[in-house]
Order: C-alpha cells, then sequence, then structure tokens
C-alpha cells in the first residue's frame, strides 16, 4: 500500500510539473467590410489576421479590444460580435448579395458582446470573444471571420449617423490566451 501511495505521489508531481502552460498571441483584424441596408443601417465584418499554429488548443480567454472614435454624446449601443457562417469577400460583399438571409449569415446564438456608451466621446469596446472561439478552434466550426452589429434588443444593424465610430476596427486586436494540450490517445483494436 505504501508503495503504491508513493507512485501516486510521484505520479501526481510529475503531472503537475508537465502542466501545459498558457501561451499568448495577439492578433490584427483583416478585411473590414461595412455592409448597409437600403435605410443605411449598417454591420461590419472581419477575419482576424493571424491564427494559433498548433494542434490540439484549449482557449483559456479571447478579447477583442477596439477604439471607438467620435465626439461626446449622450448615446451608447450595446454591441455583439458573431461567427460569419458564410464565405465572403471583402470587395463584393453587401447587405443581400452571397447571403442566405439580408445582413450577413451568422450563428445568431453565439457571440461576444460590449455595452459602450460616447458619454466622453470616444471610448473602447472589448469584446470578450472566449465562446465563439473555442467552438471555431476547439470543436472546428466552420467560420469565416465576424460580424459586428448591433444586439438584436437594439436594432438590426448599427445606425448609419454611428458607423464612423467603427473607423478604427482595422487597428482592433485580439488577445487570445491558450494552453497546448495533448492529442486524445489512440485506441488499438485487439488482434
Amino acid at each position: 500500500m505504501r508503495a503504491l501511495s508513493i507512485l501516486t505521489g510521484a505520479l501526481a508531481g510529475f503531472i503537475v510539473a508537465h502542466a501545459a502552460v498558457a501561451d499568448e498571441i495577439t492578433l490584427g483584424v483583416k478585411d473590414v467590410a461595412t455592409i448597409t441596408d437600403e435605410n443605411g443601417v449598417g454591420r461590419m465584418l472581419f477575419r482576424l489576421d493571424g491564427s494559433i499554429e498548433a494542434s490540439h488548443v484549449a482557449i483559456e480567454r479571447a478579447i477583442l479590444d477596439v477604439s471607438l472614435t467620435g465626439e461626446s454624446e449622450n448615446r451608447g449601443f450595446r454591441l455583439q460580435i458573431h461567427p460569419v457562417t458564410r464565405e465572403w469577400n471583402r470587395a463584393s460583399v453587401d447587405w443581400t448579395s452571397g447571403w442566405t438571409r439580408p445582413g450577413g449569415d451568422f450563428e445568431d446564438d453565439l457571440y461576444g458582446r460590449a455595452q459602450v456608451h460616447f458619454g466622453q466621446g470616444a471610448t473602447r469596446g472589448t469584446f470578450d470573444l472566449t465562446t465563439a472561439l473555442k467552438e471555431v478552434v476547439e470543436a472546428g466550426m466552420e467560420a469565416d471571420g465576424f460580424i459586428l452589429t448591433l444586439s438584436p434588443v437594439e436594432g438590426h444593424g448599427i445606425p448609419a449617423d454611428a458607423l464612423g465610430r467603427f473607423a478604427d476596427l482595422e487597428d482592433a486586436t485580439v488577445k487570445i490566451r491558450y494552453k497546448r494540450i495533448p492529442p486524445p490517445p489512440t485506441v488499438r483494436g485487439r488482434g
């Protein structure tokens, strides 16, 4: 029994000593495109500029940080960022063409959100994209970038007179903290 206890203790020490250490990567944003409906209400599409160069990873945290410009006004928005579920081309994308529904095809129930207020003028939008990136990276969800829009309780897109506040989206960054995990064991058949 004592030998088993010593072996268990040694094994636990080995596992702790070899536990996955978190890595962090900061990615930029690229391919920013704005689509608008007939009233000028818009949504913004973008892709991450790069990826995690490893298989078998677990996303711990993913935060998108974007500077929002403009003058002070008593106005704010509840914003959401969803993974886009259909391919799109920055040069030709619009509100209706190439989508199965106007305004873009995206995963409605999977999003990062932020609430911003422009009482001080320029501000920052900080979105927790952890859940969305876990689905894309860990679960293999097919996604072609992301789409920024208003929360559905506030409208179907960003009002035309507020789109200029998001002009710095191309300068946004996403900090991703992740761990490399061992691949699942291979199951061998009996022969």
